[in-house]
């Protein structure tokens, strides 16, 4: 059963562009790569997502918006974290061992 799963999600053999098929897996590789790169080029063409202009525009408006760091904040933030926030992040993230956690307390 394996084995016939495996095959359905395979692709054996492919019918290139010009017609041409192939059924090697690097050539499958080469002619798939080939289909991504040309979709995703003209996409990036057509609608000019990529250019600078594009993305200026888009962020002009959230620039002024945005909230920036007070210096004092910054450094603080830079500096080296204690050991009380690293056992804090720890067990938020399930991470420290319940008997470790015990034994801090």
């Amino acid at each position: 059963m394996e084995r016939r799963n495996y095959s359905n999600k395979t692709i054996s053999e492919l019918t290139t562009a010009d017609g041409k098929s192939v059924s090697q897996d690097e050539d499958i590789l080469e002619e798939l790569r080939k289909f991504y790169e040309n979709l995703y080029t003209a996409l990036r063409l057509q609608t000019n997502i990529c250019s600078n202009d594009t993305v200026e525009s888009l962020t002009e408006n959230i620039r002024p918006n945005l909230n920036k760091l007070s210096e004092n904040k910054k450094v603080e933030l830079e500096g080296k974290l204690t050991l009380e926030e690293c056992r804090k992040a720890l067990t938020l993230l399930g991470m420290v061992n319940p008997l470790v956690r015990m034994a801090s307390l």
